[in-house]
């Protein structure tokens, strides 16, 4: 069964695709030229710190995305555990390989989002097929909850692998780390059963985006809201081990953001070849691109050169280039639709 495409999905992807390259970007950029620091953070880095909310909620549009996946074969079953796992390790060496190239051999193992998307993707199937989507809203908000008293039980640092999986590292050596950011995978993937539950309904949009504005006012409130950023460990606790309160101010982001999409744009129509429908489709392939292509030339040619204009001009560039990715995977599914209907 072929399931319509959600246009509210597509358009917080979309979003998110400018987002990652202009925070990554940026990111990289200052951590090179340590100089820059506090010119950027008084002025132009305010931008890149509220875009940084799409790349953190990443995760709900991978989770909103298996729903999807997982519906259009329940009218008949659901994939086998087999197709899952090989799904789950494909996604995971694709993630060690794009590590490696981006990164180098010292960071060819880390757990990065594509691992951890691959282990949430099994996780989330055993919930749905053994039990209910009820009971894998509640792991969720376990996952959240918990995760501090997990932290403090492994409070100090280990070079345990399954350690850094399960609570992350705060020497960065892993990323996105199951407790707390499972319960964003979670969240998106209950929002798309709502929304799919109830047609869209402009009453459960209403909802999310006040209970959206109340957890990111209560988020404020304890100065949580927006991340920092620790320029001596780019992608540690400080950003992968955050307090739960600003995890809920995240969460509230995606709500508001979801309520917000659907109202305005629930009428209109979105262009095949669009950068909505491009950057939606290609969203996966757009990442690895930019991971590699984009920490590749900041090491080769931007490290030694100070000139912020060069920044924007790759940041430009790797938007030019995410477009025609995003033509060429959709032009291979509608390419792809078309072949699979003409059989029929």
């Amino acid at each position: 069964m072929k399931l319509a495409r959600w246009k509210t999905l597509d358009i917080f992807k979309a979003m998110t695709v400018p987002s990652m390259v202009i925070v990554h970007n940026s990111i990289w950029w200052l951590s090179y030229h340590h100089f820059a620091i506090a010119f950027a953070m008084d002025t132009w880095f305010l931008a890149p710190r509220v875009l940084a909310f799409f790349v953190m909620l990443v995760p709900a549009t991978a989770g909103a995305a298996l729903f999807f996946y997982l519906k259009q074969h329940q009218n008949e079953e659901l994939p086998g555990l087999s197709l899952i796992l090989q799904r789950a390790l494909f996604l995971s060496l694709i993630g060690f390989v794009m590590n490696y190239l981006a990164f180098g051999y010292s960071s060819m193992f880390q757990w990065n989002v594509l691992q951890f998307f691959s282990v949430s993707m099994v996780v989330v199937y055993l919930c749905v097929r053994f039990l209910n989507v009820y009971f894998l809203f509640l792991f969720g908000l376990g996952t959240l909850f918990f995760a501090p008293l997990f932290r403090s039980i492994f409070l100090s640092p280990t070079d345990i692998y399954a350690v850094g999986i399960l609570i992350g590292s705060p020497n960065a050596s892993h990323l996105w780390p199951f407790f707390p950011w499972f319960s964003i995978i979670v969240i998106g993937f209950v929002i798309a059963f709502l929304f799919h539950k109830n047609k869209s309904s402009d009453f459960l949009a209403i909802i999310l985006l006040a209970l959206g504005t109340v957890l990111m006012l209560l988020a404020n409130y304890f100065d949580l809201l927006f991340y920092s950023i620790d320029f001596k460990n780019l992608w540690g606790e400080i950003i992968f081990q955050p307090p739960t309160m600003q995890i809920l101010g995240t969460v509230g982001v995606l709500l508001f953001m979801f309520g917000l999409i659907h109202l305005l744009f629930k009428n209109i129509n979105l262009s095949s070849f669009g950068v909505v429908a491009t950057f939606s489709a290609g969203l996966s392939y757009i990442y690895i691109f930019h991971m590699i292509a984009g920490h590749q030339i900041q090491l080769h040619f931007l490290k030694e050169n100070n000139d912020i204009n060069l920044l924007w001009l790759v940041i430009v560039m790797q938007l030019i280039a995410a477009y025609l990715i995003g033509v060429f995977v959709q032009y291979l599914k509608l390419r792809n639709g078309i072949s699979s209907v003409q059989k029929k």
